[in-house]
């Protein structure tokens, strides 16, 4: 089975409304198992000035995502994967894209319930610790 998936997302804050003044549920996030893999959750884009492993999200965002999975038997796959996505807190703008690729082990178990293991290596990253390369989720699509 082979998936891929796109998206492009931008926010515009109205009358006096500064980006850094928008709440963090408001704000775009990339990284971990559910968007650019091999990488931490949420640690992809802008952060903190005084704490680099505090990201602040963004306004403009960009996912793009393809995987190739192949089934071994009935409940078991093994797939492959590259992700890239782009976090900004500029309006309109996506000025660093981070990439990674990788692959693992896909189950399903107990009425379509997907349990995934895998490795992801990022092939950009900002900083050695904005990685983590195994990655576990239950029960996520793609």
């Amino acid at each position: 089975t082979f998936k891929a998936r796109g998206e492009l997302k931008f926010i515009e804050p109205l009358f006096n409304t500064h980006v850094h003044g928008l709440p963090l549920s408001e704000k775009f996030f990339l990284g971990g198992e559910t968007t650019v893999r091999g990488y931490k959750p949420y640690i992809l884009g802008p952060k903190m000035q005084n704490r680099k492993s505090d990201p602040l999200g963004g306004i403009s965002y960009m996912l793009f995502s393809i995987e190739y999975l192949y089934q071994i038997f009935a409940p078991a796959g093994i797939f492959f994967f590259f992700d890239s996505g782009c976090i900004s807190d500029q309006h309109f703008s996506l000025p660093k894209i981070n990439t990674s690729c990788g692959g693992g082990l896909r189950l399903e178990l107990m009425n379509r319930t997907p349990i995934v293991v895998g490795y992801g290596v990022p092939i950009n990253p900002d900083q050695k610790s904005d990685v983590r390369h195994f990655f576990f989720s239950m029960g996520g699509q793609f």
